[in-house]
């Protein structure tokens, strides 16, 4: 009895953060997604796309970006937490 509502509050709470997720990521549009909308128009583009993979090539610089952000913000709240000096 206690576990179901337990079990029950846990899934609100997982499904209100998956929500709030969602409606930030419709906030937030990467600059990139205006590369692959002009390779998708042009013919010579997407040939030079099979050459060379710039969308993939886009995609890891815009995951690496993200990846050294998240490193510079949780070095600076830990510096400022006196964690680490």
């Amino acid at each position: 009895m206690i576990m179901d509502g337990l079990t029950r509050l846990a899934q609100s709470v997982i499904d209100a953060l998956g929500e709030f997720g969602d409606a930030l990521g419709g906030l937030l549009h990467s600059p990139f997604d205006r590369i692959s909308y002009v390779i998708d128009d042009s013919q010579v583009l997407q040939m030079l796309n099979w050459l060379i993979p710039i969308s993939e090539m886009v995609a890891l610089l815009q995951a690496w970006a993200l990846a050294v952000a998240a490193w510079y913000v949780a070095m600076t709240v830990l510096r400022w937490a006196k964690t680490i000096s």
